[in-house]
């Protein structure tokens, strides 16, 4: 995430691209589970940032 700040996600997902085109399954397997990390990061620091109105007291 440090490397491409811009879309981390997407660059793991050319990465996993690539890794399919040269059938390579295993380093495949690796950037998805790259990309589901980077995916489920972006969430937390999302939440982190703008928490939802019922956590404010509203209904």
């Amino acid at each position: 995430m440090r490397e491409h700040p811009e879309d981390p996600e997407g660059w793991a997902f050319g990465e996993e691209h690539a890794a399919w085109v040269r059938s390579r399954a295993v380093e495949q397997g690796r950037w998805r589970r790259v990309r589901r990390r980077i995916r489920a990061r972006l969430r937390e620091d999302e939440a982190r940032v703008s928490p939802s109105p019922r956590g404010r007291g509203e209904a």
